[in-house]
């Protein structure tokens, strides 16, 4: 498990590496389902699970920003857990981040709570999830509509 956390921050202190030095972090400029698919091999998740998310979440709109501007981009990465692996509100607006980041967090809550509660957490939070307020389950039915 600390292998695999340690391993994360490696790949995201990669990826803001090469973007300080306006170096690609693909080879050639990948499409957004390439990065979907780039996302959903390396953290487990199927990929396409991973685009309902982000359709659900941001109509697939890479600025968008919700939730009282604490969420950003396609995954609607919530700040707070961005700036724990040193990931600014300007770098979040990148899809390569964004997916990358959104499909860790999805990759965690799923393995940790099974796949719907790992949803519902990913659209509430773990927090507010523990603190009873479950109003995700319309959330985990349209994701599940967007993914068939």
């Amino acid at each position: 498990m600390l292998l695999k956390f340690l391993l994360t921050l490696l790949i995201f202190a990669c990826i803001l590496m090469s973007m300080e030095l306006g170096v690609s972090t693909h080879p050639v400029n990948p499409t957004i389902d390439e990065i979907f698919q780039i996302a959903g091999v390396r953290y487990g998740v199927d990929w396409k699970l991973v685009k309902a998310v982000a359709t659900v979440e941001s109509k697939l709109y890479p600025d968008a920003i919700g939730d009282r501007k604490k969420s950003i981009g396609l995954m609607q990465v919530h700040v707070a857990l961005a700036y724990q692996y040193k990931i600014t509100r300007r770098m979040l607006i990148n899809p390569y981040i964004n997916i990358h980041m959104g499909a860790y967090q999805l990759s965690y809550l799923i393995k940790r709570y099974g796949l719907r509660k790992g949803l519902q957490m990913y659209n509430l939070g773990e927090t507010k999830y523990f603190k009873g307020k479950r109003r995700a389950i319309g959330y985990y039915k349209r994701v599940m509509r967007e993914y068939k």
